[in-house]
């Protein structure tokens, strides 16, 4: 009788553990940038992205990863009269993102609900931020911002932010800096 007590104990505790959230369920998504690139020129590891000029091309490799949850959103934070964006190749575009809801010209990229499964990644191999005017005061940063959110219901942990900040330069003002030295 003590043996099939116990069995059933041991059978209910295990049924009780499988089915509760680990704290894993519970990570916030993020943005991971594997490659930084201005124009065809790769930032090595450690090199510092410091200055674009008007007419180069900064150029991110990343993932978005939702951990164990479904992506809801994608949000792309620029000042648009100092830089362009594309992000998205356009049939990945309309494969992995609600149309309607989306707007590519003010940077939010909505999921459809079932464009991926719950914890499958996005690899986004060639985002393109194109320099096109200097801030006044020439020492001004240009942020970008990239804003993702998943499906996870916990307070504090989503949306996640991923911010880079570079100066626009124009390439007369790096010439007269070089003819200086």
């Amino acid at each position: 009788m003590k043996k099939i007590l116990f069995c059933l104990l041991t059978g209910l505790t295990t049924c009780l553990m499988l089915s509760c959230e680990g704290p894993s369920t519970y990570r916030s998504p993020e943005t991971n940038i594997y490659s930084i690139a201005i124009n065809r020129d790769t930032l090595e590891y450690g090199e510092i992205l410091d200055t674009l000029y008007v007419g180069d091309t900064l150029r991110l490799g990343m993932v978005l990863n939702p951990y164990y949850n479904a992506l809801r959103e994608f949000e792309v934070e620029i000042d648009r009269n100092y830089l362009q964006d594309s992000i998205f190749a356009q049939s990945d575009y309309e494969r992995y993102f609600d149309t309607q809801r989306s707007n590519p010209e003010s940077g939010l990229y909505v999921f459809n609900p079932d464009s991926l499964v719950a914890g499958e990644a996005m690899a986004i191999p060639n985002a393109q931020f194109v320099a096109l005017q200097p801030r006044n005061p020439a020492s001004t940063r240009t942020p970008i911002r990239l804003i993702l959110t998943s499906d996870l219901d916990v307070d504090n942990a989503n949306p996640t932010v991923t911010s880079l900040s570079i100066l626009i330069a124009e390439k007369d003002d790096a010439e007269k800096n070089d003819g200086d030295r």
